[in-house]
């Protein structure tokens, strides 16, 4: 009897260590889609930024290299824009 008391408690055990464990691995999961949805939100605002910048600057002077600045910017948006 007491060795399948044991048997019965050492699965048991190994249960609930198996279970705290994949509940810590999607608490860990978690805290990176998080971490990783917080650097997509600072990144397209520094894109949103630069482009408000750039347009300011081309309103108040429209010169050729303001022109450039926009030109290249727009290429960027085209190609890795969000």
């Amino acid at each position: 009897m007491a060795v399948v008391n044991f048997g019965v408690e050492w699965n048991r055990r190994n249960r609930e260590t198996d279970r705290l464990a994949q509940a810590g691995e999607r608490e860990a999961q978690e805290r990176n889609r998080a971490a990783q949805e917080r650097e997509r939100a600072a990144r397209r605002a520094r894109i949103q930024n630069r482009w408000a910048i750039l347009q300011i600057r081309h309103q108040l002077e429209a010169s050729e290299s303001n022109r450039r600045a926009l030109t290249d910017f727009l290429v960027f948006l085209q190609e890795y824009g969000e």
